[in-house]
């Protein structure tokens, strides 16, 4: 998406960073999650059944080669609770069959189980979900065209039926940011 890539060389620009050289290490952006507006992180937290009154986005951080794998990590933290959401978008090289691949390669705590549900708007072949460390943590992404789009979050914190309407807020929250970019 070249939005997403104009607006991630823009972040460096502004921090002064040098995008080529420090993509390893990354930047922190703080409060400026600029692929989800406040909007969009609050129909995330709304769609998990949580209240989005007073819920903040922090702990913002790019990192990643540019236009192969870059990602913008944000947390969206709930106002009284202790585990935030993890939201996620960016260029990847991954389709969805190899995101399945990489999360069973990565889950040292046992298996991983794909989640049955649809996304509103979505292909079904570029959404996958699934529940790892044995259950406890739960991801939802969409992946088409080298860009993906992801929320997760512990169980503790929200049902894993809700993450299906999460995911097309935030799919929807990022067309919406990145075209007003």
């Amino acid at each position: 998406m070249a939005a997403f890539d104009e607006a991630a060389g823009a972040a460096y620009a502004e921090l002064g960073g040098d995008r080529e050289q420090h993509h390893t290490e990354g930047i922190v952006l703080r409060d400026d999650c600029f692929a989800l507006d406040g909007a969009a992180a609050s129909a995330i937290i709304e769609a998990l059944g949580l209240d989005p009154e007073g819920a903040v986005v922090e702990d913002v951080f790019l990192q990643g080669v540019p236009g192969e794998s870059e990602f913008l990590y944000c947390t969206l933290s709930p106002a009284d609770t202790e585990r935030g959401i993890a939201f996620r978008a960016g260029t990847t090289s991954y389709d969805r069959d190899g995101l399945v691949d990489l999360a069973r390669q990565g889950d040292a705590r046992g298996p991983i189980e794909e989640l049955e549900g649809e996304v509103p708007g979505l292909d079904p072949d570029e959404v996958l979900a699934i529940a790892l460390n044995q259950g406890q943590t739960v991801a939802f992404s969409w992946v088409a065209d080298g860009f993906m789009v992801s929320v997760g979050y512990p169980t503790a914190l929200a049902d894993p039926d809700g993450g299906f309407a999460a995911l097309s807020e935030a799919v929807s929250g990022v067309t919406r940011a990145l075209a007003a970019s």
